[in-house]
């Protein structure tokens, strides 16, 4: 990854990616370019919790303006990005792909503060694409929750994420799969990345 005028980018691989300078970059601070030529343009809009049992669901925080900084070669962090709580957003270039991580370093209130059942609420990521090529879903439904499993785009596709504890720059703890939604509303497109609260709160209570 090397700094370029309006932000950085990663053009060495079969796979290309621009980062703007900012996270909250109206039309998407992510440009993939896949090795057939398809684009993917995306933003992370903001974090949820959505709890099964009652259908509600609550805003937690949404991106905000923060900068760029790349760290090593191959890893890129908007430090700071989101309105109220202290979390960063990562990418990390590989010559396999893209990854995106929404690191938490500050512990989100519980549910149960707005009202939310702890035992059937999920944390939810959600992440804006522009224009983006329609994927082939695999879905998988398992006691009684979709999960688009894997998401495949051509020569690149979406697999199964990951939530885990992160310390001492090792991953540590794991958390669980996390399950994905590809969804239009309202003609938007949001990936919804989810993982049940209760899975996960032993670890955001370290």
């Amino acid at each position: 990854i090397e700094a370029v005028a309006d932000g950085a980018e990663a053009i060495q691989g079969r796979h290309r990616v621009h980062w703007a300078a900012n996270a909250n970059t109206p039309g998407g601070a992510v440009h993939l370019t896949m090795p057939d030529g398809k684009q993917l343009r995306s933003s992370v809009y903001g974090m949820m919790y959505f709890d099964g049992s009652s259908g509600s669901n609550v805003v937690l925080t949404q991106v905000k303006d923060c900068t760029a900084t790349i760290v090593g070669s191959d890893t890129l962090l908007y430090t700071d990005a989101f309105s109220n709580l202290t979390a960063d957003v990562r990418y990390t270039y590989r010559k396999a792909g893209l990854s995106q991580d929404i690191v938490l370093k500050q512990q989100p209130p519980s549910p149960a503060d707005y009202g939310l059942n702890p035992e059937t609420t999920r944390l939810q990521v959600i992440t804006e694409f522009f224009d983006p090529p329609a994927p082939n879903k695999t879905t998988v439904t398992e006691n009684g929750v979709s999960d688009d499993r894997k998401l495949d785009f051509g020569d690149m596709k979406m697999d199964v994420g990951h939530a885990f504890l992160f310390q001492n720059d090792a991953e540590t703890v794991e958390g669980g799969s996390v399950a994905k939604h590809w969804m239009t509303i309202d003609n938007r497109t949001f990936l919804i990345e989810e993982i049940p609260y209760a899975s996960i709160s032993n670890l955001l209570a370290t």
